[in-house]
């Protein structure tokens, strides 16, 4: 009878664990029914969605970047981000809809910091990586799609000191936020520049410059060369106050 028993006891120990393994992955199931559905029903209302497969990195950008009237004060001082005028969905990371792994994402992320030599600011692993849906609001017709990690530092009081945004598709990072201090002469600080060395080496552009618009914005243009014609994108970079440093945001 004890043996029964042990046995029993045994065996359900053995599914608890089992279940608790697959929970995650079982939950991400029925995350990604669930949007797929709710896609399908927003195409059969003449919005056709789709993953970003024909979105490249730099037409990425603009889910980040908010346009900022420098001439309006009230402009120039909003928080408001670009993706708030898209729809977001918190995926979960076990999601069939992403390309990267958590594991990989957070491993980019540290490279990213190493690469713009922030190792000064940002330090170790993100606490936090997420990946979420963006969706476009607007009447297009069609309606743009893209997954984008977000990867959080946290202090000891559990407040953000550091955001990267992270496109799935390219394993780019698109946004960034984090604690900086420039102590240099120079008028555009060396953060931007280090960003600007990015942009050159990862959005395929063929010619990078970086300017001052004012004190507190800087700009980095991007020179592109599609089919013999050169195409222009401009990343805002904004210093805050010499505390923070804002990337395409």
């Amino acid at each position: 009878m004890k043996t029964v028993k042990k046995i029993s006891f045994f065996a359900v120990t053995l599914f608890v664990i089992v279940v608790s393994l697959f929970l995650p992955y079982i939950s991400s199931l029925t995350v990604d029914h669930h949007l797929s559905k709710q896609i399908k029903e927003m195409g059969s209302s003449n919005i056709s969605l789709s993953l970003s497969d024909n979105m490249e990195i730099l037409e990425g950008l603009n889910w980040f970047y908010r346009p900022v009237d420098l001439n309006d004060e009230a402009s120039v001082k909003s928080d408001a981000l670009g993706y708030d005028q898209s729809t977001m969905v918190e995926l979960s990371e076990y999601s069939q809809l992403c390309r990267l792994s958590r594991e990989k994402v957070s491993t980019v992320a540290v490279e990213i910091i190493k690469e713009i030599n922030a190792e000064n600011f940002v330090s170790g692993e993100p606490t936090a990586v997420v990946p979420n849906l963006m969706i476009s609001s607007g009447e297009e017709v069609t309606a743009k799609t893209g997954i984008y990690w977000r990867c959080l530092w946290m202090d000891e009081d559990a407040e953000a000191n550091a955001a990267i945004w992270i496109d799935d598709k390219s394993g780019q990072m698109v946004s960034l936020m984090m604690e900086y201090t420039d102590a240099s002469d120079s008028d555009i600080p060396e953060i931007v520049y280090d960003l600007g060395k990015y942009c050159l080496v990862h959005y395929q552009a063929d010619e990078v410059q970086c300017r001052k618009e004012t004190d507190e914005y800087f700009f980095i243009d991007l020179t592109v060369n599609r089919n013999g014609e050169d195409f222009l994108y401009s990343v805002p970079v904004r210093q805050q106050n010499n505390e923070l440093i804002f990337f395409n945001n």
